[in-house]
């Protein structure tokens, strides 16, 4: 009964602490979204102007869920050894 108990605490902190991360990369997420959104550019050029195939279409041009999952997974490489192409294009990224 005691082990049942501390099992379930254990996979509750973990599904919690699982659940904050996630949270913090959607916060992560939108604010580097924003930023490649607003004008706040010293270069004229943000990250969703940087083409992802080879006859000239950008970021800004894919659909809004492309751009959230391609922001999501900038900002899990943000916390984690992993790496993208997608990469700062002003001083403000």
């Amino acid at each position: 009964s005691g082990f049942e108990s501390s099992s379930f605490t254990m996979l509750g902190l973990g599904a919690r602490l699982i659940c904050i991360l996630l949270f913090l990369n959607h916060l992560l997420c939108c604010g580097w979204y924003w930023i490649g959104q607003s004008s706040l550019s010293d270069t004229g050029f943000s990250w969703l102007d940087q083409e992802i195939s080879a006859d000239g279409l950008t970021y800004r041009d894919a659909t809004s869920t492309f751009q959230y999952l391609t922001a999501l997974h900038w900002a899990f490489t943000q916390m984690t050894p992993g790496s993208m192409a997608v990469v700062p294009q002003n001083s403000i990224e």
